[in-house]
């Protein structure tokens, strides 16, 4: 019917896009410009993927005993 999901409808953000691949991807296309033009880098670090995943060669965190178990 061309309607988009209810939470794409609603989003203030406008983070949630939905419609035709061309579509998404000229809004995609646009946001990349935009962040360029102002300087931040469009690349993963842009996203979040450090802040979700940590940075590459990082260690990981140490992994904490479960509270209360036996082992």
């Amino acid at each position: 019917e061309g309607k988009l999901p209810l939470c794409a409808e609603l989003c203030s953000t406008k983070a949630l896009i939905g419609g035709d691949g061309d579509v998404i991807a000229d809004v995609f296309r646009t946001r990349v410009v935009k962040r360029m033009a102002a300087g931040k880098n469009a690349g993963a670090d842009v996203f979040g993927w450090a802040t979700a995943y940590g940075k590459p060669n990082a260690p990981a965190p140490a992994a904490k005993p479960a509270a209360g178990g036996k082992s």
